[in-house]
């Protein structure tokens, strides 16, 4: 079964990668990343596993072994762009001019201030948590409004509490202890001021990263469940396979059918076309192919007796 998985994974590479590369010329996505055990002759090493989350496109993983400038450059480099990603000193070397904008995460800048307020600094991280709420709120009000509205919407009504919340963050800092709770906050809303500002100007961005997090859950929860992985290339190969179910459930469709389906195509379909495998394209690319007698129509719902379907939505 793991010789199965790993040649399967060969064949969703192709696919996977064609998805990353369209995904580098969207205007804006969300990145993070997680460790994760592979195995090694004495004890297990740690490895990394990125998320890229395209809204609308996909939800990719990529393996590496090493989480550093050079390694984050090599998988993202050259993107000019807007990248939303945690304030990590390795994203540095994407940012700057000619290179991607970073836009920061407010719920990682709402942590702090929790952490400060159950540590006792009550009063003055409320301040900043109920700011932070009124940010939240105003996304929730314009959460279906249109790139330019919502813009205007920040502009009008997150703008005058981003003032005001960091006019207040910077005299604190000036009299807050060097290594109390709050502190750390603190300095966090002063480093990332003009990444944390960037949703006040793209109306397309979210304010958070909860996005890749989210995604990233399917990886700290699998590997409570499957331990490690066997070699770097086989970490490669999984990630290739998780890439595709994670972005068949964002496009409403059944992973299992859809890789039943793939796997029977993909090795014979021209690799300069194999982003029409995508699941973003796979209900128009099924029903081309079922049209010219490329593909048999399956229903395995009725073969096994399960409930394996296209999901309305």
């Amino acid at each position: 079964m793991t010789r199965w998985q790993y040649d399967c994974g060969g064949i969703a590479m192709r696919i996977a990668d064609a998805i990353w590369s369209d995904a580098l010329s969207r205007s804006w996505f969300a990145m993070d990343a997680t460790g994760t055990a592979i195995r090694a002759k004495d004890k297990h090493r740690y490895g990394h596993v990125f998320v890229l989350v395209a809204p609308g496109d996909g939800v990719l993983f990529r393996y590496t072994p090493t989480y550093d400038g050079p390694t984050v450059a090599k998988l993202f480099g050259g993107y000019q762009g807007t990248l939303v990603a945690d304030a990590s000193a390795n994203h540095n070397v994407l940012f700057g001019p000619g290179k991607a904008r970073e836009a920061g995460c407010w719920s990682h800048a709402r942590r702090r201030f929790f952490k400060a307020f159950k540590a006792g600094a009550g009063k003055e991280a409320a301040f900043a948590l109920q700011a932070i709420q009124a940010l939240f709120r105003v996304e929730e009000e314009c959460a279906l409004c249109s790139p330019d509205e919502r813009l205007e919407i920040r502009q009008r009504e997150s703008a005058p509490l981003i003032e005001k919340l960091f006019a207040w963050a910077e005299a604190q800092r000036q009299v807050v202890p060097e290594h109390s709770p709050l502190r750390e906050g603190l300095v966090y809303l002063h480093n990332q001021r003009e990444a944390l500002c960037e949703f006040l100007y793209n109306g397309e961005i979210p304010i958070h990263n909860n996005a890749s997090e989210r995604a990233l859950r399917r990886v700290v929860k699998g590997r409570r469940n499957w331990l490690f992985h066997g070699s770097d290339e086989h970490a490669v190969r999984a990630c290739a396979i998780t890439s595709l179910i994670a972005t068949c459930q964002m496009h409403g469709l059944d992973p299992e059918l859809y890789l039943q389906e793939i796997l029977t195509v993909a090795p014979s379909y021209p690799l300069r076309r194999i982003l029409d495998l995508s699941p973003r394209n796979w209900v128009a690319t099924r029903q081309r192919l079922i049209a010219e007698g490329r593909l048999k129509y399956l229903d395995l719902a009725r073969i096994t007796g399960s409930r394996l379907a296209f999901r309305d939505r």
